[in-house]
């Protein structure tokens, strides 16, 4: 099973110390387990789910990565 984690700068742990370890995709695929999910993180700082906004996702370059990441799940 593949997980997209879609969101803003949060995805990525901003302001945890080890990132890598305490940001919540990386606590889903602790949780998960990795023999049968693969968590994957398509944040962009800043990014608005608005289409209409100042920086929509969707006209994010990560938008397009996680197309074709082909998730089955999506966590926004």
């Amino acid at each position: 099973m593949r997980v997209a984690c879609l969101s803003n700068r949060i995805t990525f742990g901003a302001g945890t110390a080890r990132p890598e370890r305490d940001s919540y995709p990386a606590q889903l695929q602790r949780m998960l387990g990795g023999e049968t999910h693969v968590v994957d993180i398509f944040g962009r700082s800043g990014a608005t789910l608005l289409e209409q906004g100042d920086k929509p996702y969707v006209q994010q370059d990560v938008f397009a990565q996680a197309l074709a990441f082909a998730p089955d799940v999506v966590v926004i």
